[in-house]
Parts: structure tokens; C-alpha cells; sequence
């Protein structure tokens, strides 16, 4: 078995502890220009004993004991009043690891593949307590794999459930969101440790990603990708959403994963327009930086159709080159 584990680090996301405040903004560069024209008090979070606590200055962490937040408060007097700025650091951080035979008995990858501290994955491996996890599977490829998984589940004594969902671009929809949270709340699960689990394409990944950052205002989920263009766009992401009002993802969140598993096999028994579309997408992307380069290095001799021109001059080149990556 040979995995390829990339861990990333991501502004935007997460959450970092908040306290109660007065009035919350993000500082641009125009309002740090007006706080510092101000008199201003810069105030550092440190948590002891279970309580955060605000200390003076910008660098609290020499002498301190207790958990130092990234947080700040600015505290500033004016004629007018006092006002309170919090600048609170929103970043996330994911595995995304790209596997083979994820659903073989032996390759643990889909259950403790998202645990990052080696103390808690000896703790969680050396316990005697049974895995739990909820997972939603399209129901496509529940019908291709779902025995495969099951047979998984059991060999490794893992309390489950497993809930088959046809989600098609018309189903994407609040409703059926509602339905994934029915059914784990039902379930019951440790919303720390044990994350919800989405197999499927992209509109199965989505769906599934905004029900968990819905439930008890965010609840880990792991996204299994099953088609070349979920493999491609969603695997790699934080992006969830459903459709809503007549609009293609209307409603949604920016939560990612805990962890994205790759796994190339999937893509064998998917249709051959499937393959189409992932492969579109790889060019998609490929053109924007095929633009980027050419506009960087030859804005001025070249016109966009001339541009066009030269990038479906290597389309042929490119297609053989990308087929055998994946199949």
C-alpha cells in the first residue's frame, strides 16, 4: 500500500477562539491607518484555568501561562467614545491523501486517516472501545460498492451506518440536507471523534459537507471522491453547498474537511462522459494558467484568438498525457 499524505494549511475557516465582544470588524489597511491616529491599546487572549483573559501588548507569550490566542483587541478613545476591534485569524488546516485499495480490511486510511496526532492515533488504535461513523453514499456508487464497504465496516468491528442517497444535481437541495441530519441525529455520533463520511461525486461531497457544518455548528466530515471530476475540483476544497430558489449552489458554507482520501480505482467504473468532464476540467485549468503565462510573457503580441488558437493546438497532446494518470 502506498499513501501520499499532503497536509494543508489555509486562510479562511476555522474558527479561533473567540471571546465576547463589543464590536467585531475585520482591519483593512484603512483601519489600522484610523487606529493608529487614535489612542489605541492593544490587547492580547490568554486562557487559564478555563478562562480567557485580556493582557496588554502585542507579544504576551514570554512569562505567560495559559493558552495564548491569535486573537487581538484593539481598544481605542476617541471624542466620541471607545471602541473595541477584534481581529480574530480564521484558517484551517486538512489532510488530503491519495491511496490505494482504501477499501481493503488492511488499509486503515478511511477510518484513522484524518488523525494527525501520533499520541491520539495510538490512543485510538490500542482502544478497545468499537469505531462509530455515519456515511453517506451516493447511491449509484453504493449499488458498485457498497457490499466492498461493508465487508469493510465488519472486518474491522466498526459500528456503522450507511445511507444511499441519489444525489443528482436536482436533488441537491436544503431538504435533503435536512434528511443526512435526521438520519445522524438518529444514529447519535462524538461530533469530535468520529466524522461524518461522504462518498460520492461532487453534488454527493457538497451535500454532505454543508449538513456537517450544519450539525451542532460543525461536525467533521471526509470526503471520499468517487468521479474524476470530484477527484479534480471538490476533492481539494472547502466549498459546500446546495441549490436553492431556482440557483446552483445558493446556499452553502466555507468549512473544509477534516480530510480528503484519493483513491484512482473508483475511477474505473464510472461512464465515459464522467471521464469527459474531468478531464474538461483538468483543461479549464490547465488554459487559465496556459493564459496566464502567455499574457505575463506576450501581452503584447498576441490577441486572444491567437491565444485560443494555440491552446486547442496542444489539446491532442494533452489528452493521452492525462489518461493514463487516472485509469
Amino acid at each position: 500500500m502506498r499513501l501520499m499524505t499532503l497536509h494543508i494549511d489555509a486562510s479562511h475557516m476555522e474558527r479561533a477562539e473567540e471571546p465576547l465582544t463589543v464590536n467585531t470588524a475585520s482591519l483593512e489597511n484603512s483601519t489600522m491607518e484610523t487606529l493608529n491616529r487614535q489612542k489605541e491599546t492593544v490587547f492580547s487572549l490568554v486562557q487559564v484555568k478555563g478562562t480567557w483573559k485580556r493582557k496588554a501588548g502585542q507579544n504576551v507569550k514570554q512569562g505567560i501561562k495559559g493558552r495564548v490566542s491569535a486573537a487581538k483587541i484593539y481598544e481605542s478613545t476617541s471624542s466620541s467614545g471607545t471602541t473595541w476591534t477584534v481581529v480574530t485569524p480564521i484558517t484551517f488546516t486538512y489532510t488530503v491523501t491519495q491511496t490505494k485499495n482504501l477499501l481493503d480490511p488492511s488499509n486503515d486510511t478511511l477510518l484513522l486517516g484524518h488523525i494527525r496526532d501520533t499520541e491520539q492515533l495510538e490512543a485510538v488504535r490500542s482502544s478497545t472501545k468499537p469505531l462509530k461513523r455515519f456515511i453517506v453514499m451516493d447511491e449509484v456508487v453504493y449499488n458498485l460498492y457498497g457490499s466492498q464497504i461493508t465487508d469493510y465496516l465488519e472486518a474491522r468491528h466498526v459500528l456503522y451506518q450507511i445511507m444511499p442517497l441519489p444525489t443528482t444535481e436536482e436533488n441537491k437541495s436544503m431538504e435533503m440536507a435536512l434528511k443526512i441530519l435526521e438520519e445522524v441525529h438518529q444514529f447519535g455520533i462524538d461530533r469530535r471523534n468520529e466524522p461524518i463520511i461522504a462518498i460520492g461525486g461532487g453534488v454527493c461531497l457538497d451535500i454532505v459537507g454543508l449538513a456537517a457544518s450544519l450539525y451542532r455548528r460543525r461536525t467533521p466530515y471526509i470526503r471520499v471522491p468517487t468521479t474524476l471530476l470530484s477527484y479534480i475540483d471538490a476533492s481539494v476544497g472547502a466549498k459546500t453547498g446546495v441549490n436553492f430558489a431556482n440557483c446552483k449552489n445558493k446556499l452553502g458554507t466555507y468549512i473544509a474537511p477534516v480530510a480528503a482520501f484519493l483513491d484512482r480505482s473508483f475511477i474505473q467504473t464510472i461512464p465515459r462522459r464522467h471521464i469527459s468532464n474531468g478531464l474538461a476540467e483538468m483543461l479549464k485549468v490547465l488554459q487559465y494558467l496556459l493564459l496566464k503565462v502567455l499574457l505575463l510573457h506576450h501581452s503584447a503580441s498576441y490577441l486572444p484568438y491567437e491565444i485560443q488558437y494555440l491552446f486547442l493546438a496542444n489539446f491532442g497532446v494533452l489528452i493521452p498525457k492525462m489518461l493514463p494518470v487516472f485509469l
